[in-house]
């Protein structure tokens, strides 16, 4: 992936290049690792929006501080890595049987039984990817 990792990184940085002022985590550190690990996965950049709000919540519900609501911060945290869970595993199955070049695809259609992944393994496995690098923002 090192060409698309290139690509992504200049069309990233044309804003600086512009002279614009941007938030270099949320507008380019963020924006890296998450279309990076998207692509990876497959998962269509339409989607994108949805599996920042799932983050967001998934990493604001691991990084409970005194003042916050704990009970409600984690479940929205819980809901969130359900619906992420649920949504990777059925594009995972969307494409068994029908495989591309992705890392779902290889994971539904590998073909030695021993490495297959549960769905429950594939889904937590797909959202720990997509939250790594991710972190709440200290205010």
């Amino acid at each position: 992936m090192r060409g698309e990792i290139d690509r992504i990184t200049k069309e990233l940085l044309e804003p600086f290049e512009a002279g614009r002022q941007i938030d270099i985590v949320d507008d380019f550190a963020y924006a890296l690792s998450v279309t990076v690990i998207r692509r990876l996965l497959g998962v269509p950049r339409e989607d994108e929006p949805l599996f920042r709000a799932w983050s967001d919540a998934l990493v604001t519900a691991a990084d409970v501080r005194p003042e916050d609501d704990s009970t409600e911060t984690g479940k929205a945290g819980d809901q969130a890595r359900m619906e992420m869970g649920g949504y990777l595993v059925n594009l995972a199955e969307q494409r068994r049987g029908k495989p591309s070049d992705d890392m779902l695809s290889a994971c539904v259609n590998e073909p030695d039984p021993a490495l297959l992944l549960a769905q429950e393994e594939l889904a937590e496995t797909a959202v720990l990817l997509l939250i790594a690098g991710k972190r709440r923002r200290s205010t």
